[in-house]
């Protein structure tokens, strides 16, 4: 872990309800070196429309 370095950290939304709450944050960490995992997420339908608009 002493390779970890958080970039940035941005919470983005909290939801409470009776018996739970969610936090939700987009956090940037850079481990030198190694990437251990990627995500993409893609609108599929945005895409379709900006490659097919007149």
């Amino acid at each position: 872990m002493q390779d970890l370095r958080t970039e940035k950290s941005e919470r983005t939304h909290t939801y409470h309800s009776e018996n739970a709450a969610t936090v939700e944050d987009l956090i940037t960490r850079t481990v030198p070196g190694k990437i251990s995992r990627e995500n993409v997420w893609l609108d599929g339908a945005s895409i379709v429309a900006q490659l097919t608009a007149p």
